[in-house]
C-alpha cells in the first residue's frame, strides 16, 4: 500500500476494534488502513493544535507522527505497561528528544495514553499526584495544568 507523505495538518484518527470498541488517537496520516479486525481511519481535524503551528522541524513533527501511529497500532491490543513503553517506537520517540514534549502534549490533550513515561524522561518532572497513579484521565490533567503553568518556562530553559 502506498504512503502519502504526511500532511502538517492535525488528523484525528478513530480506531474501530471488532466493532465493540472504540479508541480515539491523534496521527497524521489522512487515509484509512485495514488490519485483521482492526480499521483505523484518518480524517481532518480542523482545530490544529498548538504544537502543530510551532517552530518544531517538520522533520521532527513528521517523524514522531510516524512513530506514534506505529506505537499505537502496534500496542493497541497489549495491556503491559512494560510491553508499551518498550515498544521500538516509543523507544525512538525518546531519542528524538525534548523537541517531542509538545507533540506528546498535543497527543496526551487529545487521548490521554500511556505516554507519562515519556514526559518523565524528557522533563525531569512528575506533576501526577500519588493517588491519581494509574487513573489515565488524572494523569493527564495534571500533565495539561503543568504544561500550561510551566510549559513555556520549560520550553524556553531547553531552547525550544
Amino acid at each position: 500500500m502506498p504512503v502519502s507523505t504526511p500532511s502538517t495538518e492535525a488528523v484525528q484518527a478513530r480506531v474501530t476494534v471488532a466493532d465493540t470498541q472504540v479508541a480515539e488517537h491523534r496521527v497524521t496520516r489522512p487515509s484509512t488502513l485495514s488490519f485483521g479486525d482492526v480499521t483505523v481511519t484518518f480524517g481532518s481535524n480542523p482545530q490544529a493544535s498548538p504544537a502543530s503551528r510551532s517552530e518544531i522541524p517538520t522533520e521532527i513533527r513528521r517523524q514522531f507522527s510516524e512513530m506514534a501511529e506505529r506505537w499505537y497500532l502496534d500496542t493497541m491490543p497489549l495491556s503491559s505497561y512494560v510491553e508499551r513503553i518498550l515498544h521500538p517506537a516509543y523507544q525512538k520517540i525518546l531519542v528524538l528528544g525534548k523537541r517531542t514534549v509538545p507533540l506528546i502534549m498535543d497527543e496526551i490533550r487529545d487521548m490521554p495514553n500511556d505516554w507519562f513515561w515519556a514526559l518523565r524522561m524528557l522533563t525531569d518532572v512528575d506533576p501526577v499526584e500519588a493517588g491519581d497513579a494509574g487513573n489515565m484521565q488524572a494523569m493527564a490533567n495534571a500533565w495539561l495544568r503543568w504544561w500550561e503553568v510551566s510549559g513555556p518556562e520549560w520550553q524556553q530553559r531547553n531552547g525550544l
